[in-house]
């Protein structure tokens, strides 16, 4: 990126809207050919349950990364445009700390809860 603070909510956006395109798209299209009856995993979908959860217990851990990634991206996004020309921007400030602090909770709260609870 040549100036990252113009660049960067360009990039996101881009790549939000492509992504949910992308997902969009391919989750019809499956939903559509092969209905609710047929929905398994390919790879999980055959498994004995004992294997099953060996197998989800390697997936949760990268389940939650991606969660707290895209939750990190989406926190930085919101911090730099409420403290545009702030000094809680670059500064250890107590009202920095507590807004970056509840932008990540309130983003990871609603992200990973939603998330775990349809593996299980």
């Amino acid at each position: 990126m040549t100036n990252p603070v113009r660049d960067f909510p360009k990039a996101l956006w881009a790549c939000t809207i492509a992504e949910i395109i992308v997902f969009s798209i391919v989750g019809g299209v499956v939903y559509a050919y092969t209905g609710n009856q047929y929905m398994t995993a390919p790879a999980f979908g055959s498994l004995i349950p004992v294997y099953k959860k060996v197998a989800f217990s390697f997936m949760i851990p990268t389940i939650i990364f991606l969660g707290v990634l895209y939750a990190s991206v989406s926190a930085r996004f919101i911090f730099f445009r409420i403290f545009q020309n702030s000094r809680h921007r670059t500064e250890h400030t107590v009202t920095g700390w507590a807004t970056w602090t509840a932008i990540l909770r309130k983003s990871t709260s609603s992200r990973q809860s939603g998330r775990l609870a349809a593996i299980f």
